[in-house]
């Protein structure tokens, strides 16, 4: 029956397969986010909400905290991410609001989509991108070693002699800072450009290239590194956490480790698993660790190369859930000139506490007394930038709870 499920949820969301490998395109994440009603708030005609995805490059901004929504081929930089995965955000609430959190399945096919550059369409491999620069007859001019040449993949990166443009030919995973894209859609992109560059390629030859390079410009599907089909976490009552996940493919993979944080920014090596090797999809993985503390705790993969090249994972949380302690802050991100309220209900009971407010050196800022129940703590003065709010407990350990500050 799971895997039923699995196979439908690939057959719903995945529109493009390379040589039998399933990828997901923009259309796809739609079809998700709509799924999840995030077209609910996230539509264009709701001016309180500034993301939108009804259009692909509107997917491209950045947070007020300054942070970006998506980061191309890093899932874990993409605050979309950060906001789905059901825990404490780094900056504004969680999403989806009322408890609904999204599926791990939809989560991880966002993730997925993230990581291999957040490509518009179907991912194309460089003999396409030869076959538009060909039929649109750029070889007539680029076809000597005083020029740019394409006739072979690894001479596409080579800037000849004499350019001195600052960006390169090909900046992996950006093609806005990509010379070869710019030539083809800017007039008045750097070096020699007389109009002659982009006027046989049409529109959609031209996104075929943008999400080339945005996707890491692979010569081929074969040599692209492992990837996940599958990451999940679960905790049981006695807080023992249990790590699940699965590659879709594994070409020249040594191993995985495992990284733990309790504050999602420090992160520890807890463990490894030794990578099977094959290049066949499904190889499971499974790791458990043992959490003492109370609150969230915070999770990674990396995934490490024979050549010691790795990625990491995007982040899973769980929380250790205390029946009686709790310990809350809002708004969340927090304005320079406002007021935080924090809530906090000790679990021996204790009248009041210390508060900390200290940033992410360590340095303390403020102290604060507060009660058990609500407190209203000022926090006018403050310079914009990430924070931790921290008491002790009952044991002596401290809580921490991190939380933006910005300025309007």
């Amino acid at each position: 029956m799971v895997i039923l499920l699995l196979v439908l949820q690939i057959a719903y969301t995945q529109t493009c397969d390379i040589n039998g490998k399933p990828y997901y395109q923009f259309q796809d994440v739609q079809r998700i986010l709509d799924k999840n009603k995030c077209n609910s708030c996230h539509n264009s005609q709701n001016n309180s909400t500034p993301w939108h995805y009804e259009n692909y490059d509107n997917v491209f901004t950045t947070s007020i905290c300054g942070d970006p929504i998506i980061s191309r081929s890093r899932g874990d930089l993409s605050l979309l991410v950060d906001k789905l995965n059901g825990g404490p955000t780094q900056c504004g609430q969680a999403m989806p609001l009322y408890n609904t959190k999204m599926s791990h399945a939809d989560l991880v096919a966002i993730e997925s989509w993230i990581t291999s550059g957040a490509p518009e369409n179907c991912i194309p491999e460089f003999d396409d991108i030869k076959s538009i620069l060909t039929n649109a007859q750029c070889n007539s001019c680029h076809n000597n070693q005083d020029r740019w040449s394409f006739v072979e993949y690894s001479k596409t990166f080579i800037k000849p002699n004499g350019n001195n443009c600052e960006d390169n030919i090909i900046t992996k995973y950006a093609a806005s800072e990509s010379l070869l894209y710019q030539k083809l859609t800017e007039i008045n992109a750097c070096g020699n450009n007389n109009n002659a560059h982009g006027n046989a390629i049409g529109k959609e030859q031209l996104d075929k290239i943008r999400d080339w390079i945005n996707t890491g410009a692979p010569e081929s599907f074969k040599v692209l590194p492992v990837s996940l089909s599958d990451f999940y976490s679960s905790i049981k009552k006695d807080n023992e956490v249990t790590l699940n996940w699965i590659t879709s493919a594994e070409v020249n993979t040594s191993h995985f480790e495992i990284q733990y944080s309790q504050n999602g920014i420090d992160f520890e090596v807890i463990g490894q698993r030794a990578a099977t090797g094959k290049s066949t999809a499904g190889d499971q993985y499974m790791f458990t660790h043992q959490v003492t503390d109370y609150g969230f705790h915070y999770y990674r993969l990396k995934m490490i190369d024979l050549d010691q090249s790795f990625r990491f994972s995007s982040i899973r949380v769980e929380k250790a859930e205390s029946p009686d302690e709790i310990l809350t802050i809002a708004p969340i991100p927090i304005l320079t000139s406002g007021i935080c309220q924090v809530e906090w209900y000790p679990i021996d009971e204790r009248e009041r506490v210390k508060l900390l407010l200290v940033g992410i050196t360590g340095n303390l800022y403020r102290e604060y007394i507060i009660q058990n129940g609500i407190n209203e703590i000022d926090v006018s003065g403050l310079i914009s930038g990430v924070y931790y709010i921290a008491v002790e407990d009952y044991v002596g350990h401290r809580v921490l709870r991190k939380v933006v500050v910005y300025d309007r």
